[in-house]
C-alpha cells in the first residue's frame, strides 16, 4: 500500500482532479485478477477518504490500520 500510495500522490494527482471516476483495470484473465496492478487500485478506492487524503506518512498508516482492524474484527 504504501508504494501505491506514492505512486497515486506523485503520478495521478493531476488526473484525479481531471476524473473524479475511480480508476480499476480490466482484467482479460483469470489469474491476473490478483495481481498488484489490479488488486492495488481496488483497495485504494475502497479505502475511507480520511484515509486516503493523509498528508503525513505515519498519520496513514495508523488511518490504514485502523481500518483493516475494523474490516477485519467487524467492528466500526
Amino acid at each position: 500500500m504504501m508504494l501505491f500510495l506514492n505512486f497515486i500522490r506523485e503520478i495521478s494527482l493531476s488526473y484525479a482532479k481531471v476524473n473524479p471516476f475511480p480508476y480499476l483495470p480490466a482484467s482479460r484473465i483469470n489469474f491476473q485478477s490478483k495481481a498488484f496492478s489490479i488488486m492495488a487500485p481496488a483497495v485504494w478506492n475502497s479505502l475511507f477518504p480520511v484515509t486516503k487524503s493523509s498528508a503525513i506518512i505515519t498519520t496513514f498508516k495508523a488511518h490504514l490500520k485502523t481500518e483493516l482492524f475494523s474490516a477485519a474484527y467487524d467492528t466500526v
